[in-house]
């Protein structure tokens, strides 16, 4: 710790520094004065300069190299100077380590000022022209002057109060006086700078936006120039810094004015000028001559020319030693030498070197070419040129001299290399150059001191320069483009990018500006093709040309419309979310063309390929617009008529458009005019639309009609009336049976109304909604039968026909036309009273008793009148319409009314016995009349009731059945007694005595059946019922056969009798013997020929009549067809068709012949494939082995499917002994069917099919097809039928081969006949007692789908004991019985065993097919009592 004392300001005032200790922790020299470089020390001047620039009175200063500054020294105070050892650079106490630190009090710096002579300010700028320039020097001290030139320092007094100096070269100097004791420093700038500051830019012609581009510099001198670049494209200036060049002077350096021969650095002699005075430093790689000075030591007089060239040293072809394999050119520095191929610096080597001691003379050559030339203005001694920028030849020499253009030189012997072996080098010195011609540098014949510099811009000048990015293009204006100048717009228009140069110096001077001229374009791209194609009319066609990018563009379109139309436009540019331009097409006619363009800027060009459409015009004239029906109703429909009324040159397809008005919602229709453009002069056109109006209010309504296509629109006016749509019909119908009577309601039976014939039938109609104008009836068919005049009208009518009628009601308005009821007239119309029965109900009233009768109509209306005489002697009684019973009747009581359907009528008998009350309806046409025996006594049995199950008491309604067919009518009867009596019981049928089971015994007709049942319960008089129904008998189906068998094909050889009988082999089933019917063959090419075409009714109509010609002239026809002539039908009506094959249009083909059978009104068709072959096949027929199991139909033969089927082939012609036989069996789409089943695992195999073996054990498996399939014959057990549940039709076929191999195909089709379906069968009761009770079985509504009828029930009783229950493949094991009835069903009343009893019945249709049901299931059987 050092001692303190306080500190000395006296030492302090003096100057004498203070070593103090300042505590780091609250320091009182707390501020650093900045400027300081711990790094490098600093002088103790900067620290006083800093604190007292920043207001401090006391610097203090640390560690020889950091200064703090401070305001006071309170809390101070002074230690040995021990502490304080480290110095400032200047030698100065500056502190110690740490916390001490040397203080200093401010003093006050010198007194020294420098100031211009001539100018104001501390900056100047000054020509480099060799004036003088003068500073004014005032100092208190001893001063140091620099001029910074180079030229070094200067010491002054103070008595040295001026200075001068010349500037040689441009740039800034520095003139500065320093006083050496404090380190004051004053300063004055100096500029000096040329005014010949050059710059020229080389900037492309054509550029592309977005796409930088860089002008390079064509000219470049000046002195840190800052080049403004501005272009026409923005209007916007923009500087770019030149980068500092490397600049490199070549010749003598000189900072002196040259004194008149005292200060020349070399002196040579120029009088003769036989050399060439070579500079001592090689170009570099990329120098760049930019400015020349030149002295002379004398005024020259005029014409005096200073050349420049350069010189080159090549490598002599062949020479030793060889060229240096890199550049070509010598590199050698000046302290190596050349040895071989390389540059040597270590001189003991120089023995190894390949030629020793051998000159260089020999093996170099100099090239010269000449730079640049200058006259030297008269009267001058300095002079400076800035020659056009000239690349310099790399590793050449500068040189000035006489030698002329580029001629060659040798080697002086004063050349700085000597010998190759030589140790020491000569030195650089100026290359002397012998030359082969004369040329004066200096004409001038008096010996001069001449001194040249050349100043050189090394780096690649050339590729530097301002970068500019034209971001808009330029372009003429579209407004400048008249039709014909596109290609002069694109090429003409430019920006100019102007550029003037700032000299770097404080005044800002500017030399003038300099413009470049360029092309700123943008490629021109368009979207991917196909492009889109562009329509118009005749009088101006926009042809629609898309772009990307582009500007600008001229668009060149050729049109090939027939005249090659050129078009030319013009773009400036094209946005930045692309442009659609159109260019103008006057067409010369209307069509569909191709056009070929083209796009091109200087940039480049691109073609490409449209489509246009030249459409026709819509001439308002040529059309009208017209309605028929100016009507409608809401949403109702109006049709306008648009017509052509002529036209030249019609449009290809126009819009239709019903505008709106008055909510009318638009609707558009297309019409296709002339689509393909191949309208002739005067084209007419007419076509009507249908425009539904949903919204327009009820009243009268213009309507506007646009009528356009692309290119043109027109407008029509059309008037509507818009009235209230009719709805809500209803009619009251009635009968007036005279004029102007009042209306009768007709009768109703069933909720139908009923209305006698020849009746004035009037139907009155209203609407609830909209005005009819009239009204109309309609029958079925929509045919009007009569209609009124005006809408208050009834219409009357006269049905003279029976029958149901469903007639439609309409009203008629011209907006709607004929507007149906919402529902029909259903009613029927009878020519009389029909059915007319009387019942007591069966029962025996006792005498004094009230006994209720009805009568029961099948049909009854209003007009009528029933009599009723009780047989009793009390009054016939009259009830119904009182005029039909006043004038049938007027002796009887009138008891009024209206008949009802039943009508009950009450009556009282006084005395027993039997009456037969008579009853008699009559009615406008008719009457009937019934006998109904009344019983009143003491009889202890009710009146038996008598009646059919199924009974149809309306004519009209009776069941068909074919006359063919035989069928049954059951009845029932009940009769309850007290006691045993007898009973007889009979049915009668018309007045035919024949059995009525029997088929064919009726003709057609409907027949009335009646069942009488009479009990012997009285001896004073007969008790007998009866009850009755309608049956009708219609006609049965033909049965058409073309071929025996109905075989479906047929092989035949060609020139070869084809038989074929449908007379022999079809039927009529009614009347198996008759003869009369119509044939009308049809034939057909199965491989060329269409299918006949039918009518509604399924019958072929006859067509292309042809006859049969005879053998081999049927190739003679044109066409395809059996005959050459097409298919069709023939000339031919006999039932038996015997053909010629040869007759057929060609062999090994086939034909489809179908024969239509006609008699009455019915007809059926059959037909045969037959195949003609060049060869003759046995003729083979195909016979169902027992005719009574197969019908022939048009689809095929008709078999039953529950029983084996058995079919033999028999050869009648053309057969051969030991004939191959060969059958198939398939779909009628030929394709495979199941023809095995799963047997029983423990079964015993069935012999081999086809092998004749037998077997006496029942076969519990035996085989699908008996006979095999390679026999003449086969047979099909049902099972083949039930494991193909799918096929209801199965093709059979069957190839004969010959010996000889001759081979014939013949088919049969196989449908199979369907079980019946739709019934039921039903067990009663269900439960019972074994040996007690009568179990009921019932069958019933079964019916034949091939409506051929059951032909009958077969019951059977199956128990339990026997296995499960039987299907349609097992036997059953106890058949019961048999009954024709079905719905009487079997009684079964000594069932023994208990459990479960199957009750079953088999139901088979008109072939046998069965179907077994085991819905009737009784059980369980309980034991008897």
């Amino acid at each position: 710790m050092q001692p303190s004392v306080p500190i000395p300001q006296s030492a302090l005032e003096s100057g004498v520094p203070v070593c103090v200790m300042d505590d780091s922790s609250s320091p009182v020299f707390e501020f650093s004065s900045g400027g300081f470089d711990p790094a490098s020390g600093t002088s103790l001047d900067s620290c006083f300069y800093q604190c007292d620039f920043l207001g401090f009175l006391y610097i203090g200063v640390v560690e020889g190299s950091i200064c703090f500054c401070s305001s006071t020294l309170e809390g101070l105070e002074a230690v040995g100077g021990e502490a304080c050892t480290d110095q400032c650079e200047g030698g100065e106490a500056c502190g110690g380590k740490g916390e001490y630190l040397n203080v200093y009090k401010w003093r006050s710096r010198p007194n020294i000022t420098l100031a211009f002579r001539d100018y104001q300010g501390v900056q100047v700028e000054v020509e480099q022209d060799g004036s003088w320039t003068y500073v004014d020097i005032s100092s208190d001290m001893d001063y140091i002057l620099d001029f910074g030139d180079g030229s070094g320092q200067y010491t002054k007094t103070p008595d040295d109060t001026e200075g001068h100096v010349r500037y040689s070269l441009e740039g800034e100097y520095y003139i500065t006086v320093t006083e050496p004791m404090t380190g004051t420093v004053v300063a004055l700038q100096v500029t000096v700078y040329h005014t010949d500051i050059r710059v020229q830019l080389s900037c492309p012609e054509l550029v592309s936006t977005g796409e930088p581009f860089s002008c390079t510099f064509l000219e470049f001198y000046g002195y840190l120039p800052t080049l403004v670049i501005s272009s026409t494209e923005t209007g916007e200036e923009q500087n770019y810094t030149i980068p500092a060049m490397v600049t490199r002077t070549h010749g003598n350096g000189f900072s002196q004015w040259v004194e008149d021969g005292t200060d020349g650095i070399s002196s040579q002699s120029l009088n003769d000028c036989n050399t060439l005075h070579v500079l001592n430093t090689p170009v570099g790689e990329d120098e760049i001559l930019a400015k020349v000075e030149t002295w002379t030591n004398e005024e020259t007089e005029s014409g005096i020319f200073v050349h420049i060239y350069t010189v080159q040293e090549d490598c002599v072809s062949g020479g030793q030693p060889m060229c240096p394999a890199d550049v070509g050119v010598r590199r050698c520095q000046n302290f190596q030498y050349l040895c071989g191929d390389t540059c040597q610096t270590d001189a003991t080597t120089a023995s190894s070197c390949p030629a020793t001691n051998k000159s260089l003379e020999a093996e170099v050559e100099y090239t010269v070419k000449e730079v640049f030339n200058y006259g030297l203005s008269q009267n001058t001694k300095y002079s400076r040129k800035l020659p056009p920028m000239t690349q310099l030849d790399p590793h050449s020499y500068l040189g000035v001299g006489c030698v002329e253009g580029s001629g060659s030189a040798t080697l002086s012997n004063s050349a700085r290399i000597k010998k190759r072996a030589t140790s020491v080098f000569g030195g650089h010195g100026d290359r002397v150059l012998t030359g082969t011609q004369s040329r004066y540098l200096l004409q001038q014949t008096s010996q001069y001191n001449f001194l040249g510099r050349f100043i050189t811009i090394e780096g690649l000048v050339r590729t530097l320069g301002p970068s500019y990015n034209c971001t808009k293009p330029s372009v003429a204006p579209m407004s400048d483009f008249n039709g014909n100048n596109a290609l002069d717009l694109v090429s003409t228009e430019h920006w100019v990018l102007g550029n003037k140069i700032h000299v770097g110096i404080p005044n800002g001077r500017s030399t003038g500006e300099k413009w470049n001229n360029f092309k700123c374009q943008t490629h021109t791209t368009m979207p991917s093709p196909p492009l889109p194609s562009s329509m118009g009319s005749q009088e101006l066609t926009r042809i629609a040309v898309p772009f990307l990018t582009g500007a600008p563009i001229a668009i060149k379109l050729t049109v090939d419309d027939g005249s090659s139309t050129q078009l030319w436009e013009y773009v400036d540019e094209v946005p930045e979310e692309g442009l659609t331009h159109y260019v103008a097409y006057n067409a010369p006619k209307t069509g569909r063309f191709s056009v070929s363009g083209e796009a091109i800027n200087e940039l480049g060009s691109i073609t490409f390929e449209l489509e246009v459409e030249v459409v026709p015009s819509i001439v308002e004239q040529e059309w009208q617009v017209t309605t028929a029906k100016p009507w409608a109703t809401p949403p109702g429909e109006v049709i306008l008529d648009i017509t052509c009324l002529g036209s030249n040159d019609p449009p290809w397809t126009a819009n239709f458009t019903l505008l709106e008005d008055v909510n009318v919602p638009e609707e558009q229709h297309t019409l296709d005019i002339d689509p393909d453009n191949t309208a002739t002069d005067g084209f007419t056109f007419s076509e009507s639309f249908t425009f539904t109006l949903a919204s327009l209010p009820v009243g009268l309504h213009t309507l506007k009609v646009n009528f356009s296509n692309e290119v043109s629109s027109v407008e029509y006016n059309v008037t509507v009336d818009i009235r209230e749509a009719i709805s809500e019909i209803t009619t009251e119908q009635g009968m007036q049976l005279i004029p102007g009577g009042d209306l009768i309601p007709p009768g109703v039976i069933d909720g139908l109304p009923i209305f006698p014939s020849n009746v004035t039938i009037v139907f009155t109609s209203t609407a609830g909604k909209g005005e009819p104008e009239y009204w109309g009836l309609f029958d079925e068919n929509d045919v009007l039968f009569t209609s009124t005049n005006t809408s208050d009208q009834p219409i009357t009518y006269i049905f003279n026909q029976e029958g149901y009628r469903n007639l439609t009601m309409k009203a008629y308005s011209e907006a709607e036309g004929w507007v149906p009821a919402e529902s029909l007239l259903s009613f029927k119309v009878l020519n009389k009273i029909q059915g007319l029965q009387m019942t007591d109900f069966g029962i025996i009233s006792k005498p004094n008793e009230v006994k209720t009768f009805s009568a029961i109509f099948t049909v009854v209306h209003p007009v009528s009148c029933l009599l009723i005489d009780y047989n009793d002697g009390s009054p016939t009684e009259a009830h119904g319409l009182e005029f039909i019973c006043n004038d049938n009747f007027p002796k009887a009581v009138y008891k009024g009314g209206h008949l009802t359907n039943p009508t009950n009528l009450t009556h009282v008998y006084m005395e027993e016995n039997l009456y037969n009350v008579t009853v008699m309806a009559v009615d406008l046409l008719t009457s009937l009349r019934t006998l109904l025996p009344v019983v009143v006594g003491f009889i202890p049995c009710k009146a038996p009731v008598v009646w059919i199950p199924k009974n149809t008491t309306v004519p009209l309604l009776a069941p068909k059945i074919w006359r063919s067919m035989s069928f049954t009518v059951e009845s029932d009867a009940i009769v309850e007694c007290n006691g045993t009596i007898a009973s007889r019981g009979s049915c009668l049928h018309g007045t035919s005595p024949t059995s009525p089971s029997l088929p064919r015994f009726l003709d057609y007709g409907i027949y009335c059946f009646t069942y009488r049942l009479q009990l012997l319960a009285s001896k004073k008089f007969p008790l007998f019922r009866t009850a009755y129904t309608y049956i009708e008998i219609e006609k049965s189906p033909l049965q058409a056969v073309i071929i025996e068998g109905a075989m479906s094909k047929v092989s035949r050889g060609y020139d070869t009798l084809l038989d074929l009988d449908a007379a022999q082999y079809s039927q009529d089933p009614d009347w198996p013997e008759a003869t009369d019917f119509t044939y009308t063959w049809f034939c057909r090419r199965l491989d060329t020929d269409r299918e006949h075409l039918t009518n509604n009714m399924g019958r072929f109509e006859p067509y292309n009549t042809q006859s049969i010609p005879p053998p081999d002239t049927s190739s003679e026809g044109t066409g395809e067809g059996c005959f050459g002539n097409g298919p069709g039908s023939l000339e031919h009506s006999e039932g038996r068709l015997l053909l010629n094959t040869a007759s057929l249009n060609k062999a090994d083909t086939s034909y489809e012949i179908i024969v239509m059978l006609e008699r009455d009104t019915r007809f059926a068709m059959a037909k045969v494939i037959v195949e003609v072959l060049s060869v003759t096949p046995p003729s083979i027929s195909i016979v169902c082995a027992d005719p009574k199991l197969c019908q022939p139909t048009f689809s095929g033969l008709l078999v039953n499917p529950s029983s084996r089927v058995a079919l033999e082939s028999i050869c009648t012609k053309y057969c051969q002994e030991q004939m191959l036989y060969s059958w198939t069996i398939t779909s009628v789409t030929d394709n495979p069917i199941q023809e095995t089943r799963d047997c029983p695992t423990d079964a015993t195999p069935s012999p081999e099919e086809g092998t004749g073996g037998a077997s006496l054990a029942p076969d519990p498996c035996p085989p699908v097809i008996p006979t095999g399939k390679t026999s003449k014959d086969i047979a099909m057990s049902s099972t083949l039928f039930l494991i193909n549940p799918s096929l209801d039709m199965f093709k059979l076929t069957l190839l004969v081969t010959t010996t000889t191999g001759i081979r014939g195909e013949y088919v049969m089709t196989l449908v199979l006949n369907k079980p019946p379906t739709g019934g039921t069968c039903e067990v009663l009761p269900p439960v019972g007692k074994s040996m007690v009770s009568v179990f009921k079985v019932t069958c019933k509504d079964w019916t034949d789908p091939e409506e051929a009828g059951i032909g009958q029930y077969t019951y059977f009783v199956f128990e339990e004991t026997d296995g499960p229950p039987p299907q349609e493949n097992h036997h059953l094991h106890q058949q019961a019985r048999s009954s024709p009835r079905p719905t009487r069903g079997q009684h079964y009343p000594l069932l023994r065993d208990l459990g479960q009893v199957w009750l079953l019945c088999r139901c088979p249709g008109w072939l046998g097919g069965g179907h077994i049901t085991n819905q009737g299931r009784s059980g369980p059987i309980r034991r008897g009592q």
